[in-house]
């Protein structure tokens, strides 16, 4: 179970660093080529990208602090979700498999790399975003990243940040979850294609069955959290079929800058 901000390669546990890739040489004598790091960056978060099946990109809900300010923020927050994970698993019942914490990227992610590998654009706009990965795989991570999204839009901490876009690897043979969720999706809006408020509440009440189906309920669930947070521009990825649902307003307002 893993609690940990993710850092160069390295892993940042909340309030204490663990360096995996320790290296007591001057940096000012090693010469490393831009095409190497590029290659060493892209690695590290394909490697990402094939261990876990969704990732959500967030920033910060204001626009008054600085970079060096929000990194500070997003560390607090990340320890708000944290905590919160362990007070939803002292809440859960003996039988129920908590989902771990997610794990953050201390700082932002380049997401430059990300586009490259996914095969879809992920700017959006000059303001940098925060990432955390997960694994939605069975009913209790299901319900942890509904809860973690609820949270993020409740939330009136100075360090709140919002979910602008959300990306759920639509091959995934051993997700419950996602096997739920993707002949929902197929079904309802044609591969995706033009979601809007009412059509993404639309398909979380088609998810409703007459018996009980406790994954099919927390599925629609889910879908109501990304309608509410208003992640309802959907776009097919190359990589692994990642389907990227991105707030409709940084949505448009990408599309203006271009």
């Amino acid at each position: 179970m893993s609690r940990a901000l993710i850092r160069h390669g390295g892993l940042l546990d909340i309030g204490k660093f663990v360096s995996r890739y320790g290296y007591n040489a001057d940096p000012a004598q090693v010469m490393i080529s831009a095409d190497t790091i590029y290659a060493m960056e892209k690695n590290r978060y394909s490697s990402y990208l094939n261990s876990y099946n969704c990732f959500v990109l967030l920033r910060h809900g204001g626009n008054r602090f600085e970079a060096s300010d929000q990194k500070l923020l997003w560390r607090s927050f990340c320890g708000e979700i944290d905590s919160f994970y362990r007070r939803f698993s002292a809440l859960a019942s003996s039988d129920f498999t908590v989902a771990p914490s997610p794990v953050f990227f201390e700082s932002p992610p380049k997401t430059s790399i990300l586009s490259d590998i996914l095969g879809v654009e992920l700017e959006y706009g000059d303001r940098q975003c925060f990432c955390s990965f997960q694994n939605l795989n069975s009913l209790d991570s299901t319900s942890a990243l509904r809860l973690y999204l609820e949270h993020t839009k409740a939330s009136k901490s100075p360090a709140r940040f919002e979910p602008i876009a959300i990306g759920i690897k639509m091959v995934s043979p051993s997700s419950a979850a996602i096997a739920c969720i993707q002949p929902l999706l197929e079904e309802s809006s044609q591969m995706y294609q033009g979601f809007n408020y009412e059509k993404l509440l639309e398909i979380a009440k088609r998810s409703q069955t007459s018996g009980p189906d406790p994954m099919r309920k927390e599925v629609k669930g889910l879908l109501e959290v990304l309608a509410g947070n208003r992640l309802l521009t959907p776009r097919l990825a190359k990589l692994d079929r990642w389907l990227l649902l991105t707030a409709d307003h940084v949505a448009s307002a990408t599309d203006d800058d271009t």
